[in-house]
């Protein structure tokens, strides 16, 4: 009689569905590589059933540890009463294992920013890294934010807030609010209005915030009360290694580029025009920092059409700083606004809204010359753009720069 290994026997059963001892079933599947453990999971391919996974959890304590936390890990609020149960559960001794799984809440507008309901609960999800309370809910009021210290603490550990259909009573507010947030590498916000005014001077500014927004690494800002002022200011810190600080009176308040860069942005790349405004930060050096963007832009004439422009800046540590040295000057290097492509692919130039076109070029020269050591300032059109087209855009931008050295037009295949 053939010899028969009788446990590869028992693992084949246990694999094809027979009904062996499920005990086995769980022996054999310890004994497997963890890799190998990994690639079975993967080609389940459950990703975001949390049904599935919490049945799976019953399977045995691995596959539990498995699929636990995934379950626990973005949860979403849609009531008060979700908000109190969540704070009765994380409390309760016999679950106190989940505040380690809560790594991004969707907080509903419903809720939220009631601060009697999410800073307690926040305060005891030390792993909660995303405050999603972008979530559209129609025909609800408008919800009113402060700065607290209560909301510092409660907001320190997240990286990524994104806020919908919510008030703060100045800009101030709100980018106190976006400081203090010491990891803050998202901001998502939608429909976020606030009272006042933004600064118009670097004098007026002194007492805006305290933070360096050194973590930022995405903004995205759509039909706010100004859709370029938090992306101005949290990426001219970023982009210049500067440290805002309440309080202050001295010369360091704002550093001359920095404030350059939001007068820029404030001023030449933003208007009533603009309804959208996205950046992001890619892979920042010691020496170098460059952010990108598109810019949402629509003319009065055709307020359903929209062209993008988009938008580069780079800034580097002057040669003549050392690393570490307080006194360590950034400066702006090169700057590059165009047309986008995907401004309307499905029409001809001649019935496409240019984003060069609804800008206001008149101010040019001294937003230039606060750069002072800018080596490149490229403007960009549309390879099918007509010449005489082109030409009127390169004349109203050249001579808007007034002779500036750095100021170039060309073409986008170019660029």
């Amino acid at each position: 009689m053939e010899n028969v290994d009788v446990d590869s026997d028992v693992a084949f059963n246990v694999w094809c569905g027979q009904p062996e001892p499920f005990h086995i079933f769980v022996r054999f599947w310890a004994q497997l590589p963890p890799e190998l453990q990994r690639g079975i999971f993967e080609l389940m391919g459950i990703n975001e059933d949390k049904v599935t996974m919490s049945r799976l959890c019953l399977v045995s304590k691995a596959w539990c540890r498995r699929f636990r936390a995934p379950i626990f890990s973005h949860l979403e609020l849609k009531t008060v009463e979700d908000c109190q149960m969540l704070y009765r559960i994380i409390q309760s001794p016999l679950s106190a294992w989940l505040s380690a799984h809560v790594s991004a809440l969707t907080i509903h507008i419903t809720c939220f920013p009631h601060p009697t309901l999410w800073i307690p609960l926040l305060r005891l999800l030390p792993a909660c890294r995303t405050i999603d309370a972008s979530t559209y809910v129609p025909h609800l009021p408008l919800r009113r934010m402060t700065h607290s210290s209560d909301v510092k603490s409660a907001l320190q550990n997240i990286t990524t807030l994104k806020l919908f259909h919510c008030h703060f009573f100045s800009f101030s507010v709100l980018v106190r609010v976006l400081g203090d947030i010491t990891l803050l590498e998202a901001i998502d916000l939608s429909e976020v209005t606030w009272s006042g005014h933004f600064p118009l001077a670097a004098a007026d500014a002194h007492d805006i915030c305290s933070g360096g927004f050194s973590h930022l690494r995405w903004v995205d800002v759509a039909s706010c009360t100004n859709n370029m002022a938090v992306a101005a200011w949290t990426l001219s810190a970023a982009s210049t290694r500067h440290t805002f600080t309440r309080g202050r009176s001295d010369d360091q308040v704002f550093p001359a580029v920095t404030w350059a860069i939001i007068d820029f942005m404030c001023t030449l790349l933003d208007d009533e025009k603009v309804r959208n405004a996205t950046f992001s930060v890619t892979d920042p050096t010691a020496d170098a920092y460059v952010f990108t963007g598109s810019v949402w832009a629509y003319t009065p004439q055709h307020s359903s059409r929209t062209g993008i422009g988009n938008v580069s800046i780079s800034t580097a540590r002057s040669s003549d700083t050392v690393v570490g040295d307080a006194g360590t000057q950034w400066t702006v290097r090169d700057v590059k606004i165009c047309d986008s492509e995907t401004a309307d692919p499905d029409s001809n130039y001649g019935s496409r809204i240019s984003y060069l076109d609804t800008r206001n070029w008149t101010v040019l020269a001294p937003l230039l010359d606060a750069f002072s050591r800018l080596q490149s300032f490229t403007v960009g059109c549309l390879d099918d753009r007509p010449e005489d087209s082109f030409q009127e855009v390169s004349d109203r931008v050249l001579s808007a720069a007034n002779g500036h050295p750095a100021v170039t037009m060309a073409w986008i295949p170019d660029v």
